[in-house]
């Protein structure tokens, strides 16, 4: 999902004071997009994610990690690969998956035949199918109302967990507009899609399953969690269905389940329930915490912080050849207008233009910010400076929040359903990373 993902979630955080961060991940508009799979896996990321703590100064101390689907897969790894950057999370929908260093790697195609035929979606997702059909902004917004739940008049879903993708119904524009986006919500998901590239980037995290395999090898853990964690789970998310996490808890020094009503897109469908549980978590773990007490230090991240360049960047990571930047702070001041549409909450994304073909196969743009912020209502930006919809409010209280966002577009059927992850009860399974 994009950080938009969390539009619903945004006002709750700030009202507890929290500094909110949400980064645009790899793949998505308007960080880069490369071909190159290695800067999509989640121990990559999470060395990202330590760079930008660090270049944005709220390292000290740790953050909160708020995190849904792949967001949430992110989450579980982020508090194993930098565990002195993770004072509290909370993870949505997606099961945690333990390391499982001596197992063997199970293919998703054994997955999908065995344990988990809801899984299916991710075939059709990481085969290239969905790049070489969707590539004008029209394309890419039909499939995208597919995955968020879009159905026909006869109550069909366009896309479905175990049955795949209509592209007769999605391509005719035979789907009904989901009712989990507005019309400008809609349109709003599909520029930012498109200017980014269209599918291919988004879709690349569905692609990195063995790479994260062969990272979990070097994790170094007791078997325990030590960070304080709320789960939510979708009572009828049918990707990542309830019983996916039993026996998690197993894993945990300090974790709190709480089932919410409703299907993977929780966190729009029954936002205000959400909302109240992660409000109560988080305002529970911010009382438990002294005023100012730092506990947790940023060590070497493997990329120095303080390397700027005269333009006011950073260089977080490189990837044979691809880079990322994080630009400065600075660059990304913006005054809250207050007004009621996305590109005025979240900054606007993408400019204005024809409607055409995305260049799918083509690499993100070098030199695209692998994240970004926008601060709150100080400061101004200048008006070439429409990239970015990140949002970034100072912080009343010590630590923030940060918001991941999914690697992609699932759902049940019609997105509605959801995506998946394997959970702990496959642990014999071999399973690793979905959703």
């Amino acid at each position: 999902d994009l950080p938009a993902g969390y539009r619903h979630q945004i006002p709750a955080l700030l009202a507890l004071g929290l500094r909110v961060l949400l980064p645009a991940l790899p793949g998505y508009h308007p960080s880069a997009a490369p071909t190159d799979l290695a800067p999509y896996t989640l121990r990559s990321i999470s060395r990202d994610l330590a760079a930008l703590a660090a270049h944005l100064g709220c390292s000290e101390g740790g953050v909160y990690v708020l995190g849904h689907d792949w967001g949430g897969a992110l989450a579980w790894r982020l508090a194993l690969w930098e565990p002195q950057l993770v004072r509290g999370m909370v993870v949505v929908c997606t099961p945690f998956d333990s390391p499982k260093p001596g197992s063997p790697y199970v293919p998703i195609e054994d997955l999908v035949a065995g344990p988990l035929p809801q899984f299916a979606y991710q075939l059709t997702l990481a085969s290239g199918e969905v790049e070489r059909k969707v590539r004008s902004l029209e394309e890419v917004r039909g499939f995208l109302n597919a995955v968020y739940g879009g159905r026909s008049r006869e109550g069909k879903f366009g896309f479905d967990a175990t049955g795949g993708v209509d592209w007769g119904l999605i391509l005719s524009g035979g789907l009904a507009r989901t009712t989990l986006m507005s019309e400008a919500e809609l349109e709003y998901y599909a520029r930012t899609y498109a200017a980014g590239g269209g599918m291919r980037g988004p879709l690349n995290w569905y692609r990195t399953r063995k790479l994260n395999w062969e990272d979990d090898k070097e994790i170094k853990w007791d078997g325990k969690m030590k960070v304080p964690t709320l789960f939510l789970q979708a009572s009828n998310d049918m990707a990542l269905p309830v019983w996916m996490a039993k026996g998690m808890g197993r894993h945990f020094e300090d974790l709190k389940t709480v089932q919410v009503p409703g299907t993977h897109w929780v966190l729009v469908q029954k936002a205000e329930e959400c909302n109240k549980h992660i409000g109560a978590f988080l305002s529970e773990q911010m009382a438990k915490e002294n005023a100012g007490e730092s506990k947790l230090k940023i060590h070497d991240q493997k990329a120095d912080p303080t390397a700027h360049d005269p333009n006011g960047r950073i260089r977080a990571r490189e990837h044979e050849g691809q880079e990322f930047v994080i630009k400065g702070e600075e660059e990304y001041q913006q005054p809250s207008k207050g007004v009621e549409d996305l590109d005025g909450k979240l900054g606007r994304s993408v400019e204005e233009g024809e409607e055409g073909d995305v260049a799918s196969d083509g690499e993100g743009a070098e030199g695209t910010q692998v994240a970004a912020v926008a601060e709150g209502d100080e400061g101004g930006r200048d008006e070439d400076q429409q990239d970015s919809f990140l949002v970034d409010v100072p912080a009343k209280e010590e630590g923030g929040v940060g918001a991941e966002g999914g690697g992609a577009d699932e759902g049940g059927p019609g997105g509605v359903g959801e995506e998946a992850d394997e959970g702990d009860d496959l642990e014999d399974d071999g399973e690793g990373e979905g959703g």
